[in-house]
C-alpha cells in the first residue's frame, strides 16, 4: 500500500522548510511467515518538504523467509488478517507527527453460493434471490444474467443487497425483480457474485419458464 508522509502541518509550512522525520511500524495480529519491508526504510531519517501533498512511500508485506529480496508471501490461512501502523516522528524529538493504519486480510476464494431461487410472477416478471457467503471478507456485488433467446443473446441486472455492504456482513443475500418475459417460454440464466476484492463465482446456468 501507499503510506501519504504529509498532514497538515507539512501541507501549509512554506516551501523550502524541511520536517526531519523516521517512521517506526507497530503490528497486530499473526506476524508468522511474514515481514513487513517499507519506503522509506524504518528508523532511518528522512525530510518532508513542507507545501507539498505529494509525498509517498511504500509498504509491502513480504515472506519472513527472505530477508533480502521481498518475495510473495504464500500459503497463508483465508480470513488471517493483520493490521500495520506506520507511524511519522520527528526525528529530532521523537514526537509522533501523525500515523497511517491499514489492514491486510488473506482473500483468495471467491464467494460460496448457499442458496438461490428464480420464481416466476402472474405478470410474467422473475422473482430472484441468492445468498452467499465469504470466508474471509464479504459479497459486495451480484448480478443475474439472463437470455430469452435460448442464449443467442444475454442481459443483466444488478440485484440489490438486503444490508448495508458496508457493514461487510460475510453473509449477504441479494434480491431483484426483472422482465417483462412473454409466458410459456423458457428463460436461461445464471448468476454471479464477487466479494470486497473481485473474487468471483458464477453459477448456473438454469432455466425458467414464466
Amino acid at each position: 500500500m501507499d503510506i501519504n508522509l504529509f498532514d497538515y502541518r507539512t501541507m501549509s509550512a512554506s516551501p523550502g522548510q524541511t520536517f526531519p522525520t523516521t517512521i517506526d511500524i507497530d503490528t497486530a495480529g499473526d506476524m508468522s511467515g511474514i515481514r513487513v519491508e517499507t519506503t522509506p526504510i524504518a528508523g532511518e531519517r528522512f525530510a518532508i518538504p513542507g507545501g507539498r501533498s505529494d509525498v509517498f512511500g511504500t509498504l509491502t508485506n513480504c515472506a519472513a523467509a527472505n530477508s533480502v529480496a521481498c518475495s510473495g508471501v504464500t500459503g497463508l490461512a483465508e480470513g488471517r488478517s493483520l493490521v500495520v501502523t506506520v507511524n511519522v516522528r520527528n526525528a529530532q524529538t521523537g514526537e509522533l507527527m501523525f500515523f497511517q493504519s491499514g489492514q491486510f486480510t488473506q482473500d483468495s476464494e471467491p464467494p460460496q453460493v448457499l442458496a438461490q431461487s428464480v420464481l416466476p410472477d402472474p405478470s410474467g416478471n422473475l422473482i430472484i434471490e441468492l445468498t452467499a457467503m465469504d470466508a474471509a471478507t464479504s459479497p459486495i456485488h451480484s448480478d443475474f444474467w439472463f437470455s430469452a433467446d435460448r442464449g443467442l443473446s444475454w442481459d443483466h441486472v444488478s440485484l440489490e443487497p438486503v444490508s448495508d455492504v458496508m457493514d461487510e456482513p460475510n453473509i449477504q443475500t441479494f434480491q431483484g425483480v426483472v422482465g417483462t418475459f412473454v409466458k410459456g417460454f423458457p428463460v436461461q440464466y445464471f448468476f454471479s457474485v464477487q466479494d470486497v476484492v473481485s473474487n468471483t463465482t458464477y453459477l448456473g446456468v438454469g432455466e425458467v419458464i414464466p
